[in-house]
């Protein structure tokens, strides 16, 4: 099987989830990052290139979590799904994560900062938010917030991207 070298390093393959608030579960886009590497300063970059590849409503009072997960490229997204959704908690916790996700980041957007990135959309209709992983301190995952007009008191959030520090071999 050839390997992408724009989806795949290592064996590996990065993949973004998110737990859903209404349906209470954690979700794993069918798309993968595209990587830029950037040995000199040993830093990979991951980028959905479309806002098609996630495009989600939120709303205030959702719990926002996410996930940048680094596993075998072999391993399917639905199983990786199902292992997520494993423990059936009501709420998103890093203890979802399985066992075999190394390398795993952890996101979480609280109320906080959803109240404030509501004001924002007072001065601009989209930006950049942010956020260092709750379990691993080399990693960020950027969201771009979008104002949505017919809801004030919700945001889409799409495109996510990644930055994680690596180790690379010649």
């Amino acid at each position: 099987m050839t390997q992408d070298p724009h989806q795949t390093i290592n064996g590996m393959k990065i993949l973004f989830g998110y737990f859903d608030p209404e349906d209470k579960c954690w979700y794993i886009p069918p798309r993968r990052f595209i990587f830029i590497e950037n040995k000199d300063l040993r830093k990979l970059q991951g980028d959905f290139i479309q806002s098609t590849w996630f495009n989600k409503l939120f709303k205030l009072g959702d719990d926002l979590s996410f996930m940048v997960i680094t596993v075998e490229q072999n391993k399917s997204a639905k199983d990786i799904e199902k292992d997520l959704n494993k423990l059936r908690n009501p709420f998103p916790t890093s203890h979802d994560i399985p066992y075999y996700l190394n390398n795993t980041g952890y996101y979480i957007m609280d109320q906080n900062i959803m109240i404030r990135s509501i004001r924002q959309f007072n001065h601009t209709s989209s930006f950049n938010f942010t956020l260092k992983s709750t379990i691993n301190p080399f990693q960020t995952l950027t969201l771009k917030l979008i104002k949505n007009d017919n809801n004030p008191q919700s945001m889409f959030i799409t495109t996510p991207s990644f930055t994680n520090r690596m180790s690379f071999s010649s």
